[in-house]
């Protein structure tokens, strides 16, 4: 678990306060928990709670109208962590009908434990246009007389508690964080608005409201180099957080995309150093093979107390080497093994940082903000951990796509001819033992190209799986699994093309962004 805040600690202690005081007095607990950044606070929440667990029903304020299973369901961030929580209720908003028919049964539901005299305690988050939990500016769920309310918003469907609801619950506390969210908070603060507009204005409703306001580290500001799909994505989601960045890339085109989300534009390196002030922190998003003529190109620009991040995919041995060398220099280096994919900006990253102490805190709330909402981060160790534990995620991931591969290869190709692989993909994501975001990614693939037309087969590869191939050998730690998938990709780059090679590409370009045939740059 990551070192909490004092504000998250704080608000933790708050929340655990106003449950113990319910269950004291003999009361149930109906606890709405949040999507988005304030779900952070979710697992160390449910950890203080394990005293009052028989008293609690647990649910969501907001979710979005996808399948349960679904790693963009809300639910999955509570789910994660119901383990703490063994003896109380969960229940979830989505209950299998159409979107009306679960937004009428949660609306009853709320209605239900309203009457029946529970104690009501929401965590709830804001966002930069003034929603709270799923009520957005002038939706439906702010005119609903009901508990609950669906509509279809700009990014998802949602169903989520109305405006109407606020009058019911008797403990509600707002955690946010960044430069950002402190200014809506700054605008509720200053004067009433109307809540069709602001439904923050919500807050004013409910018996009892706490702001918690987590303003450490909120508003860091670096560098960021390489605007990949990758790069540009940790770059949004970094600005969405109130943080500041200065970007620079060899494309231009991609430095303008960034500036006009609220980036702030370098045209060389010496310019991306020379706004960052006395001691610059600089993020490299680049390939592996670039790497090393950037980190020489900055060692000879940057100051003493500076930190590099090396967010790419580079050989743990390098970054060994890199950070030695640095230290020399009195430059921190840090690497972080970033996982996600395209998907990154919306469900949160998965980062594997490695790099002193020291360095990773103050760079935590950076990695707090990526990770959000249903990824994670951890400190690894030393540097260079990162990246080597990176790498054999790598290693598995390449496992993992070619087990996947064989078998629809074999459900296409087998004694069973004509079996519907996308709806079996589909059956596969529901709670069964091989469902995985690989599988979901499956799923879509086959269900937009059943037979995979236009894909050529060829399966590059950025070096990750041969580099654990060969670390694992160096160990004398078998893995065959491995070796046959890379085999697999060695016989594709050489003309063997399959369906599973097929399938192979089309993942990689799911998750990824990659060419998804050879001929394409």
């Amino acid at each position: 678990m990551t070192q909490l805040t004092p504000v998250t600690q704080q608000l933790i202690d708050a929340i655990e306060r106003a449950v113990r005081a319910a269950h004291d007095s003999g009361n149930k607990v109906l606890l709405l928990l949040p999507g988005g950044s304030a779900s952070q606070a979710i697992e160390p929440l449910f950890s203080a709670l394990r005293p009052y667990q028989h008293s609690l029903t647990i649910t969501l304020s907001d979710e979005r109208y996808v399948p349960i299973e679904d790693n963009r369901s809300n639910w999955q961030t509570v789910s994660r962590s119901a383990h703490l929580l063994p003896e109380a209720s969960f229940v979830p908003v989505l209950s299998g009908g159409t979107r009306q028919q679960d937004s009428q049964a949660f609306s009853a539901f709320l209605e239900h434990q309203h009457q029946s005299g529970a104690t009501i305690i929401a965590l709830l988050g804001i966002g930069q246009d003034g929603h709270i939990a799923g009520i957005k500016p002038s939706s439906p769920a702010c005119h609903s007389d009901n508990a609950a309310s669906d509509y279809e918003a700009a990014d998802f469907e949602r169903i989520t508690i109305s405006g109407a609801f606020f009058s019911s619950i008797d403990h509600a506390f707002v955690y946010t964080k960044g430069a950002a969210k402190a200014a809506v908070l700054d605008q509720f603060n200053s004067l009433a608005q109307p809540a069709d507009t602001f439904p923050v204005e919500f807050l004013r409703t409910t018996k009892h409201y706490e702001v918690y306001l987590d303003k450490e580290g909120g508003t860091m500001k670096i560098g960021f180099v390489g605007l990949g799909k990758m790069g540009s994505q940790i770059v949004e989601k970094l600005l969405g957080a109130g943080h500041s960045i200065v970007v620079f890339d060899v494309n231009s085109s991609a430095v303008a995309a960034c500036a006009e989300k609220g980036a702030e534009a370098a045209s060389s390196r010496e310019e991306l150093v020379a706004a960052l002030g006395d001691t610059p922190i600089i993020w490299l998003m680049i390939p592996s093979s670039y790497v090393e003529q950037e980190v020489a190109a900055y060692k000879t620009l940057l100051p003493a107390g500076s930190m590099l991040i090396d967010g790419g995919n580079s050989n743990y041995h390098d970054t060994l080497r890199r950070a030695n060398d640095l230290r020399d220099h009195q430059i921190r280096y840090v690497d972080a093994g970033t996982s996600g994919g395209i998907m990154g900006l919306e469900n949160g990253f998965s980062l594997m940082v490695g790099g002193e102490q020291a360095a990773v805190q103050t760079l935590s709330p950076l990695f707090e903000v990526l990770s959000m909402p249903r990824g994670r981060w951890i400190h690894t160790g030393a540097p260079g951990s990162g990246h080597y534990v990176k790498m054999i995620h790598n290693g598995i991931e390449y496992a993992l796509m070619q087990s996947y591969a064989e078998g629809y290869d074999l459900l296409k190709y087998g004694e069973m001819p004509g079996l519907n692989l996308a709806e079996i993909a589909h059956v596969w994501q529901g709670s069964s033992i091989i469902a995985s975001s690989l599988n979901e990614l499956i799923e879509q693939l086959l269900s937009e190209n059943p037979e995979l037309e236009g894909i050529d087969g060829y399966v590059a590869d950025s070096g990750e799986g041969r580099w654990t191939y060969e670390t694992a050998e160096a160990a004398q730690v078998p893995m065959p699994a491995l070796r046959e998938a890379l085999a697999v990709r060695q016989a594709s780059q050489e003309g063997h093309h399959t369906f599973a090679t097929k399938l192979l590409a089309g993942l990689r370009n799911k998750f990824g962004g990659h060419a998804i045939n050879h001929e394409e740059k």
